[in-house]
């Protein structure tokens, strides 16, 4: 069926999700593609794509990726590819998490903008880069509830390059000044 509102397009999919319906949903995006390239700056279309993501619909969300690249405003091309590198984070591949998170936190809403840098650090520590990770964890707010998962990780990270002094003063800093209960995993929201 093909709709001529991104908006009732969009309630269309969030009901067959709730109703278990994925195959239909993808069916319904499919059809529905000239609406979405029409509509390329609505924020619906950042849903889609995390549907498309979740739902493993990679080439239907990679031809919608490369429109929203070429054609649309920062902000949504930022809110974009902050899901595509989230997506290949949850599959271990950092080099290609770290591209998309490159030069895009500026252009991201609220907190979401430290959880990309965040991010950054995590997979320049899965490649083994601690010194750059370190970097790109101090540009995480101190009111950011990302914050004591960025000092931890700087503990970490400072232990990996053998300045134990440096680590264990910022894991003991994190422990005193944190009331979060589990600062070392990613937080999942998105």
């Amino acid at each position: 069926k093909k709709y001529s509102s991104v908006e009732t397009l969009q309630s269309e999919i969030t009901q067959l999700i709730q109703n278990n319906q994925f195959i239909t949903a993808i069916s319904l995006i499919r059809h529905n593609l000239v609406l979405m390239n029409d509509n390329i700056d609505h924020p619906a279309l950042i849903f889609i794509l995390a549907v498309l993501l979740d739902l493993n619909e990679w080439s239907t969300a990679d031809q919608l990726f490369k429109r929203i690249q070429s054609t649309a405003d920062q902000g949504t091309i930022a809110n974009a590819s902050y899901l595509f590198a989230r997506y290949f984070y949850s599959r271990n591949d950092y080099t290609n998490t770290l591209k998309l998170l490159d030069g895009i936190t500026n252009d991201l809403p609220g907190d979401k903008s430290n959880q990309a840098i965040l991010l950054s650090g995590i997979c320049l520590q899965k490649l083994k880069r601690h010194r750059q990770s370190i970097k790109v964890y101090s540009n995480i707010t101190n009111r950011s509830s990302f914050y004591p998962a960025a000092r931890l990780n700087t503990a970490i990270a400072n232990i990996r390059q053998g300045w134990w002094t440096d680590g264990h003063r910022d894991r003991k800093s994190t422990r005193l000044n944190s009331s979060h209960t589990d600062i070392a995993r990613m937080p999942s929201s998105a």
